[in-house]
């Protein structure tokens, strides 16, 4: 009932916001022994079990379709159950899921741009994709994350610098603690030589999040490479690889970071020559940063 759907929404909160997936496998748990049949609840823990891992897929599966028999219609199911079936590589039965979930709300804003991001990366559908984006959009102009999706789908695949550049404003204006909009006006600002207004937004990244391990690897790349504080520089790359010890850009960056040595200089590795404080000396820096990645847990 109601109970262990709030049991359900809470468990959710705190391990997708919190990291708390330990409190909230126990509270998955104890809203399923509540309500065995409840398929708010058995649907969120199938999604809890794809992303946290541990479980064979049978079971993920398992859990999805006792969610799906329970109620058909259970769209929240239906698009975890997809993104699932496509991080599987069961792009033919994630499509099929993401179709039927809109075929209950054709017109919500975040089902549109889950799909649409799905045909981006998966089938590389471009044209049909940016329709979608574009129709999320025009069902809800305010939904920060499906604006920031859209930015990225437009730096990205479409190279339109100038397009993105006013996604990602409006990304930051529908949420300006979006890690997404406020990274993305960042490398546009970068990207210009604004380096005091790239600075100034990174600076606000970390500090709104502090524990988000790819705010934290760019700016410590713009630390690096715009700025030349080296010592700074480590200090970031040592947080965000706390956090997320097997990102592999971090640690890339990191690598090659570590190889150039307090001089400067460049003991291995590759590297793309950025300017330093907006131009005055070039320097060897790891690979910059893209916003690639980012922001799709956050089309909601």
């Amino acid at each position: 009932g109601v109970h262990a759907d709030n049991m359900a929404s809470l468990a959710n909160f705190l391990d997708e916001i919190c990291g708390d997936s330990s409190t909230a496998s126990g509270l998955y748990k104890e809203a399923l022994a509540l309500d065995p049949k409840n398929a708010f609840a058995a649907g969120k823990y199938a999604a809890f079990l794809g992303r946290t891992g541990g479980v064979p897929k049978e079971e993920v599966v398992r859990m999805f379709e006792k969610s799906l028999g329970e109620a058909p219609g259970n769209t929240e199911a239906l698009v975890d159950y997809a993104k699932f079936l496509s991080d599987k590589d069961d792009k033919v039965l994630a499509a099929k899921h993401f179709k039927r979930a809109l075929g209950h709300l054709p017109d919500d804003s975040r089902l549109l741009g889950e799909y649409a991001a799905f045909l981006e990366e998966a089938g590389g559908e471009h044209d049909e994709a940016q329709d979608l984006f574009q129709k999320a959009i025009a069902a809800d102009p305010g939904n920060a994350g499906v604006l920031g999706r859209y930015a990225e789908f437009l730096s990205r695949v479409r190279k339109d610098a100038s397009g993105s550049c006013v996604m990602y404003q409006r990304c930051h204006d529908a949420d300006p603690k979006s890690i997404v909009g406020l990274l993305g006006l960042a490398a546009s600002d970068l990207s210009s030589g604004n380096i005091d207004a790239a600075e100034a937004l990174l600076r606000r990244a970390v500090k709104e999040h502090p524990e988000d391990a790819r705010a934290l690897g760019v700016y410590a790349n713009f630390l690096d490479c715009q700025k030349g504080d080296r010592s700074e520089a480590k200090e970031y790359y040592q947080r965000a690889l706390k956090h997320s010890p097997n990102d592999a850009q971090i640690l890339g960056n990191y690598a090659f970071f570590s190889g150039r040595g307090s001089g400067g200089e460049q003991r291995g590795g590759g590297g793309e020559a950025l300017q330093a404080g907006g131009g005055s000396r070039p320097i060897e820096c790891a690979q910059p940063w893209t916003i690639r990645g980012v922001s799709r847990a956050q089309v909601r």
